[in-house]
């Protein structure tokens, strides 16, 4: 019995199988313009290899690379709307071969040496322009590429290649556009919530600029209402005991929390705030923490409750001095000046605790500054979950609606 190939999920209406083809049975390839750097920065637009890499589709207002050519060459590389560009170049085999198309009509532009361009073999092209923007960036084409690109010291495809490559679509051009539009839309509001996501990260950075004082500065440049006088200078070892986290081997750690490992575990990473898994043990409560090793060395996290952090993580303690997010946040500020690169990037104890910083002598307004940046955070940390979950939609609507 022939397999059937269906999605596993469908619009409503639609029930024959989904066709099987070579790419290069719809669409032939040209390589892109190569031109020596004095030739740009003006001149004709020309997609570039970062619009086709970020971009699943591209609109022709928004392509901002510019390039000097002659009428000819402009008609040898000549972009039109639903022309479908690959990366033809990379520095892994997992980035070879992003997909982009063009969504409108462009005027006398071209495309890079760094991308392939495909326009189909046919007047009439067999796919709809928003179901091309991600065909070819399901789980099975993305295998497919891999397979097929070559590796030596870059990752390298060719129109030659992914002609080769196999893909599946429906005939009906109504269901290829429902599928493409669904998707699209589901960008159109990842793209709303990250904007937002920046705007938030851009709103923490200028406020840590005019909440702390500037370099020579005893105030800052705005401050909550009713506190006043200078801040003061104050050295991290005259406030804190430092020590530093333990090892914990990764397999003493667990994804989830549960009712025996509810203490969070963080180490040196930036993703997920440094959380890596849940234990069963804490040591440390409420209490400042720094990396002390790596790319990320001199990144400072207030933690709040009880945990548990690996022995690349520094900690700040303190009977007589409650560490708080005001203070690390204002250590975070300077830390990084104070990372050796002398090989790996180090800040150790003994540098940690030469560094001054300002703090103000209200400990209230020491309070208040904190909870304006716990909740800052707070809010980040919401739209990043919210990001997150878009994005996991994202990719099983790409592996539920298409074969």
């Amino acid at each position: 019995m022939k397999e059937k190939k269906v999605p596993a999920i469908r619009f409503q209406g639609f029930t024959d199988d989904w066709e099987q083809r070579k790419v290069g049975n719809l669409y032939d390839f040209k390589n892109g313009l190569n031109k020596g750097k004095e030739f740009f920065g003006t001149g004709v637009p020309i997609v570039n290899f970062t619009d086709v890499f970020h971009h699943r589709g591209l609109i022709a207002s928004q392509l901002y690379g510019r390039v000097s050519l002659t009428p000819e060459e402009v008609h040898n590389f000549l972009v039109k709307k639903g022309d479908i560009f690959f990366t033809r170049t990379s520095e892994t085999i997992e980035e070879i071969g992003y997909p982009s198309v063009m969504l409108d009509t462009p005027k006398d532009t071209v495309f890079s040496g760094f991308v392939l361009r495909g326009r189909s073999i046919e007047d009439s092209d067999s796919l709809d322009d928003l179901f091309k923007k991600y065909v070819f960036f399901t789980k099975s084409f993305r295998s497919e590429m891999t397979k097929k690109s070559s590796m030596t010291t870059r990752a390298l495809t060719s129109g030659t290649s992914i002609k080769k490559m196999l893909f599946h679509y429906p005939e009906s051009k109504k269901e290829q556009h429902q599928i493409g539009f669904c998707i699209t839309e589901l960008d159109n509001l990842i793209a709303l919530h990250q904007r937002k996501l920046t705007k938030l990260q851009l709103l923490k950075k200028s406020m840590l600029t005019k909440m702390f004082p500037k370099d020579g500065a005893r105030v800052p440049e705005i401050r909550f209402q009713g506190f006043h006088g200078n801040w003061e200078h104050r050295k991290i070892s005259e406030m804190f005991k430092i020590t530093r986290g333990y090892v914990l081997p990764t397999k003493y750690t667990i994804d989830i929390q549960d009712d025996i490992n509810k203490y969070p575990v963080f180490s040196s990473q930036t993703a997920n705030n440094g959380l890596m898994g849940y234990y069963k043990d804490y040591l440390y409560e409420n209490a400042i923490t720094w990396t002390t090793d790596g790319a990320n060395a001199g990144t400072v996290r207030y933690r709040r409750g009880k945990f548990y952090c690996t022995n690349v993580c520094g900690v700040l303690l303190s009977d007589n001095i409650t560490a708080s997010k005001m203070i690390a946040e204002a250590l975070n500020q300077v830390a990084k000046k104070y990372v050796s690169y002398v090989g790996n990037p180090k800040l150790m104890n003994n540098v940690m605790a030469d560094i001054v910083i300002s703090l103000p002598q209200d400990k209230e307004e020491q309070d208040v500054i904190s909870k304006y940046f716990e909740m800052v955070d707070y809010l980040i940390l919401l739209q990043q979950r919210k990001l997150s979950k878009l994005h996991q939609i994202k990719q099983a609507m790409l592996s539920k609606l298409f074969v």
